[in-house]
């Protein structure tokens, strides 16, 4: 066998050939080109899943605060892109009568903000349209209707809560 081996080293073909070289890259080129394009799919899905976990938190935490409010108010009224809840406050052992709060929501670009005496807060982003209802006093039923939209997924949400009735 050494004998074979040296006379391959005396003839110059010890080594790689160009040929090999060539075939080597041309097999890597495909191996690259299949796991870049895997790679990419999986990260457009990524951000996609990511895209439609937003939305519906976005629509979860407006349905809930806004439920919230909804059952508690005595009255409301809608003005254009914005909703003013009257919700009466109960303070016990207070001898002079009890104040109510106003909660508005308001529509400013693309987001629903809820605010009280206690300041503002974002409630829901992305928005496309929100529909309070007709303008003027609100029935004993209010309804809430969201489209959010955030790059390619979209989303559609309509609740109704009834109020509370008034005193």
């Amino acid at each position: 066998m050494s004998f074979a081996h040296n006379a391959w080293a005396r003839a110059g073909e010890i080594g790689i050939s160009l040929v090999e070289i060539l075939i080597v890259g041309a097999i890597s080129a495909v191996v690259i080109a299949v796991a870049g394009t895997a790679l990419f799919q999986l990260n457009r899905l990524t951000r996609l899943q990511q895209d439609a976990l937003t939305l519906d938190h976005q629509l979860q935490k407006a349905g809930a605060l806004f439920g919230h409010d909804v059952i508690a108010a005595a009255e409301g009224t809608v003005a254009g892109n914005t909703l003013a809840l009257t919700v009466p406050v109960h303070i016990f052992l207070q001898t002079d009568p009890p104040t109510d709060k106003t909660i508005r929501y308001s529509v400013v670009d693309d987001t629903l903000t809820r605010t009280d005496e206690s300041g503002s807060i974002a409630v829901a982003r992305y928005l496309d349209r929100v529909d309070f209802g007709a303008d003027g006093e609100t029935g004993t039923t209010l309804a809430l209707t969201l489209t959010v939209t955030l790059r390619e997924e979209s989303r559609t949400a309509t609740w109704a809560f009834s109020r509370r009735p008034s005193n």
